[in-house]
């Protein structure tokens, strides 16, 4: 399995676009992140909303958005399957690398940026620079 690609977001902030303009270039039409992570779906059950909840708590702040729900959902379930009194050991395993894309490991933690939230004033100025 290859190494997971770097968000955008670290990416310029470390400069990569402007010492290789055509890696930021392949990345131009890539989605905005917009809006943040929130209250849990009305299909989950309440064991599965409480463990929502904690979690978000544990997120840090800017690094996901309303794109980034199913991915926190598929944690949910992680969550609560390792809770069980039988729980799995590629149950654990799952758990800690999803813990992991969201920045919530220790080890992880250095790898995630905040995203820019811009407001849509930003947007049309960053439109009017392309």
């Amino acid at each position: 399995m290859g190494r997971p690609r770097t968000p955008s977001n670290i990416l310029k902030a470390a400069n990569a676009f402007g010492k290789n303009p055509k890696r930021g270039e392949a990345r131009k039409n890539e989605p905005k992140p917009i809006g943040v992570i929130t209250d849990p779906p009305e299909y989950l059950t309440e064991a599965q909303r409480v463990i929502w909840n904690e979690h978000l708590t544990w997120l840090p702040p800017q690094t996901s958005c309303v794109f980034d729900s199913g991915a926190f959902y598929g944690l949910v379930r992680l969550a609560e399957a390792v809770r069980q009194p039988r729980y799995r050991r590629e149950d654990i395993v799952a758990y800690l690398k999803a813990l992991g894309l969201f920045g919530m490991t220790p080890a992880d933690r250095s790898r995630v940026a905040a995203m820019n939230q811009k407001s849509g004033d930003d947007e049309w100025a960053e439109f009017a620079q392309n």
